[in-house]
């Protein structure tokens, strides 16, 4: 985080390697009227910068903007008394870095990898989540979709259309019908999410294992040179495979609560943390901002990713953090089939405070951070979180 300016502070700046600026139109006050007693404003344009480690877009003066042109990314800056003013909020914001005061955090970041932007971005996100100050009522919510919609038309407009065709195709080829009756088409039919879980019955070890080894776990290893690629059941850029899985176990046989590291070298659960039952539930609460019924599951999956390991080969660019973000998705899914496969109920979310997370499993977020949940369970008896659906009809 960005560090205050201490009693003695040092006088050599460097600007952050990780921000981005933007250049934007705004209503501003029309300083002239309002010297002659009229009170007018008038567009104008202003200069905002965001950092990946203060990650809150600042508006800059023009003394600002022009401060940190002086200043080099790479190499210290001393600055002159006349500058000192200028020094504290940039300091706030993440913009600079002073120099031998701790840690330098935006280094460690360039070091990873990053490019600028993607960090930024990264920070952004991980900054929006926040745990809602009041329990959210989703069985209220499920119950009056039709009100929640009405209100996000209000708000938003109509939404895109939900099926997309082209204007300029030259024709029109109609498909034979999907073969329905293998066994994979019958897992893809089976395959939702579900949000009410039978909090009385609980997961084994061996259904774990299973669940783990088959979305997580090491099935093939190639070597070239000294690099070490792995095979796993879902696709990786790269073949990199840099996301790793913390189980949160809440209810499965003969193992305690608490927070697991999956050993997918060892095919083992490295036991980071033993947490009551109680406390575990709050926990997934609050990381799941106000999501409560991801404490009735089995086990909650925290997938992160390790940054560097995806970065190393694919340095500075921004594409290969979307690459990140696509494998947490495939192996998502892969942890749907898996789950559905074994009679359980499944359910993915990216809606998750990873900074809380971060405190939790002891990461700084950008070497590694987490990225999206995913959990378990049996399901209940009654589904009333469950979306509506009824089968397409194409002749309609």
């Amino acid at each position: 985080m960005p560090s205050e300016l201490p009693p003695s502070s040092p006088s050599r700046f460097r600007r952050a390697k990780n921000l981005v600026f933007s250049l934007e139109d705004e209503e501003l006050v029309d300083i002239e009227k309002l010297l002659r007693g009229e009170i007018a404003t008038r567009k104008g344009s202003v200069i905002k910068a965001r950092s990946a480690r203060g990650a809150k877009l600042v508006q800059l003066t023009p003394q600002q903007f022009a401060f940190l042109g002086r200043l080099s990314a790479d190499d210290p800056t001393a600055v002159t008394d006349t500058d000192l003013a200028l020094v504290e909020p940039l300091l706030q914001a993440g913009l600079i870095v002073a120099v031998d005061d701790g840690p330098d955090e935006d280094a460690e970041i360039s070091r990873a990898g990053w490019h600028p932007a993607a960090a930024v971005f990264h920070a952004t996100m991980r900054a929006e989540a926040r745990s809602p100050k009041a329990r959210i009522d989703f069985h209220g919510l499920v119950a009056d979709l039709d009100s929640m919609f009405t209100k996000l038309v209000a708000q938003h407009g109509e939404p895109p259309p939900a099926f997309y065709e082209r204007d300029d195709r030259q024709q029109r080829i109609p498909l034979p019908s999907e073969h329905a009756d293998s066994s994979l088409s019958s897992l893809l039919s089976r395959r939702t999410t579900v949000r009410d879980f039978d909090r009385t019955r609980a997961m084994t070890l061996e259904q774990l294992a299973t669940l783990v080894h088959q979305v997580w776990g090491c099935h093939g290893v190639s070597r070239f040179a000294d690099v070490t690629l792995l095979r796993r059941t879902s696709p990786s850029g790269g073949s990199l495979h840099s996301v790793e899985v913390y189980p949160v176990v809440l209810r499965v046989a003969g193992l305690a609560s608490g927070i697991y590291h999956y050993n997918a070298e060892r095919h083992a659960l490295d036991q980071l943390k033993t947490v009551n039952r109680e406390d575990l539930e709050q926990l997934v609460s609050e990381v799941g901002v106000g999501q409560h019924w991801m404490a009735d599951a089995s086990v909650v999956f925290v997938m992160t990713a390790r940054f560097p390991r995806s970065y190393w080969k694919y340095p500075k660019s921004a594409r290969a953090f979307g690459v990140v973000l696509m494998d947490v998705g495939h192996l998502g899914q892969t942890f749907y089939l898996s789950a559905t496969e074994q009679g359980f109920g499944a359910f993915f979310s990216a809606a998750i405070d990873p900074r809380r997370l971060d405190v939790e499993l002891d990461l700084d977020g950008f070497s590694e951070g987490p990225i999206a949940v995913c959990g378990a369970g049996f399901p209940a008896t009654e589904q009333p979180l469950a979306k509506p659906y009824v089968s397409f009809d194409r002749s309609s």
